[in-house]
């Protein structure tokens, strides 16, 4: 690799379009990164170095980022210098927004009728924020109260298993001693 620039495009699904963002103070040329979404719409950008001095020398390169660790907003669509975890939710940047009132599908060449059928089918809804994925307290109770039957009914089938085989070798004892003494008697 021997070029590499600052700018940074997201590209758009299901539009298939990239849009280029905004350069900004805390953008750096960055080569070999690994990227991950964090929190509600910021992207960590993890490793990486400086891309404009080639292979093999960006490798020995300080990282042009404190710790290795750089934060993209993807909605604002600009290099910041801290993690917020409190950010608000995402959403699609303007410009996104835009191209999709003005183009919109309809604009997009599908490369088949099973491709545009994957992307054009509705997306799942998004819960809200203040909702939360809770479980009822019926539930909870009826799994525990199930789990703690069906652990003591297993105790019970197996505790009748030990008794039926002690009895019934209770049982061979005796009899085994009453024909010893019987054979003992005899003399024999």
């Amino acid at each position: 690799m021997n070029s590499a620039t600052e700018e940074v495009y997201v590209l758009s699904l299901p539009g298939f379009f990239f849009t280029k963002a905004l350069k900004s103070a805390g953008a750096t040329q960055r080569a070999l990164t690994s990227c991950v979404l964090v929190g509600r719409r910021q992207m960590l950008s993890i490793g990486g170095g400086d891309g404009f001095k080639g292979y093999p020398d960006s490798l020995l390169d300080r990282d042009p980022c404190s710790n290795g660790l750089c934060i993209f907003d993807v909605t604002r669509m600009v290099w910041t210098d801290e993690y917020d975890s409190e950010a608000r939710p995402y959403e699609s940047p303007t410009a996104i927004k835009q191209w999709y009132e003005r183009d919109g599908m309809r604009s997009v060449v599908w490369s088949s009728s099973e491709v545009e059928r994957i992307f054009s089918s509705e997306p799942a809804p998004v819960p809200k924020s203040d909702e939360q994925a809770t479980v009822p307290l019926a539930e909870i109770l009826g799994g525990a109260l199930g789990g703690s039957v069906g652990f003591i009914m297993i105790l019970l089938v197996l505790g009748c298993f030990y008794w039926k085989r002690k009895k019934k070798r209770l049982g061979l004892n005796a009899t085994l001693s009453i024909r010893r003494r019987a054979f003992a008697s005899n003399g024999n």
